[in-house]
């Protein structure tokens, strides 16, 4: 109980400084500094959430691998030969954005209802050491900078047990994201997985960045 804790308040901490990549702003009252008291009330204001209770397609997963994936859809499991792993004309990242009904269908055979007329679907692929359901994951900040650019950031903290301990071998895993539909010219979402010893960040892009 008190390692989860001590998590929920690491996670806590994380999100005003997450956003902190864009630039050292004047602090508010609350420890955060302008520019990350805004990106993390553009969640609500967006009406950004991460999706559950969806069933992705098997062709589209396939499609979307990323670099040193070690799952092999070929054989259904996890193995060091896997011919992802070191496949260097995979991406270390992807990012997907669905704003039709139809791009919906493709990717999904069970979703919840999306309204296109004003919302759209952000799906990111990462390289992820643990099974999805074991991660906690919520969003930190949504924002779009002077080049029109899309930022969303996502904090992860580290499950109750870790790779090493289960021996669960990297594969690519995704964040989904269902929000408002805004007009911009390139995204980035921004992943900071807390761990009990340290915390790693990482940008994931669209393939074609």
């Amino acid at each position: 109980m008190k390692k989860f804790l001590g998590l929920v308040l690491t996670g806590i901490l994380l999100f005003c400084t997450i956003f902190s990549i864009v630039g050292c702003g004047e602090e508010t009252g609350n420890g955060m500094t302008e520019e990350e008291r805004i990106a993390y009330e553009n969640i609500e204001k967006y009406h950004a959430e991460i999706v559950k209770g969806y069933s992705m397609k098997q062709e589209y997963k396939i499609a979307n691998r990323t670099r040193g994936n070690h799952y092999n859809y070929e054989e259904h499991k996890t193995d060091y030969s896997c011919p992802d792993i070191k496949d260097e004309t995979l991406p270390e990242s992807r990012i997907n954005v669905i704003t039709t009904q139809e791009q919906l269908e493709e990717a999904f055979s069970a979703f919840p209802e999306v309204d296109f007329e004003r919302e759209m679907v952000i799906i990111g692929f990462y390289l992820n050491s643990a099974p999805l359901s074991s991660w906690k994951r919520f969003l930190s900040g949504v924002e779009i900078d002077e080049n029109n650019q899309l930022r969303i950031g996502f904090i992860t903290l580290e499950p109750l047990f870790n790779d090493k301990v289960t021996g669960y071998l990297p594969q690519t895993s995704w964040i989904i994201i269902r929000m408002e539909k805004l007009e911009f010219k390139t995204v980035e979402i921004l992943h900071s997985i807390q761990y009990n010893d340290r915390k790693v960040e990482k940008v994931l892009r669209p393939e074609e960045y």
